[in-house]
């Protein structure tokens, strides 16, 4: 929904103060997505590649890693919503 606003719209929306805090927000939780991901993959090439022999650290490692992964996925794809929904209303108040 985002990209099918207007341009205008969006910059105006930008410099609003619920525009400046839900950017960060959505900055930040994606920035730590892609953290997340990064770290996932490091956990599998360092600890060998193969899920069936991993130890009980590795694979308590690569669980909580996964997990904050899709909890930081879930937290981007709301923050998404809430920006786009905001927008929405502001373009319907201007």
């Amino acid at each position: 929904m985002y990209e099918f606003t207007k341009k205008e719209v969006r910059e105006k929306f930008k410099k609003t103060e619920l525009g400046k805090k839900y950017n960060l927000y959505l900055l930040c939780s994606g920035i730590i997505s892609i953290i997340m991901f990064v770290s996932l993959l490091i956990i599998d090439i360092l600890f060998g590649g193969d899920i069936n022999n991993f130890t009980a650290f590795q694979w308590g490692c690569f669980t909580f890693n996964s997990l904050a992964l899709i909890i930081s996925l879930l937290f981007t794809c709301y923050f998404d919503g809430k920006r786009d929904g905001a927008i929405a209303q502001y373009a319907k108040k201007k």
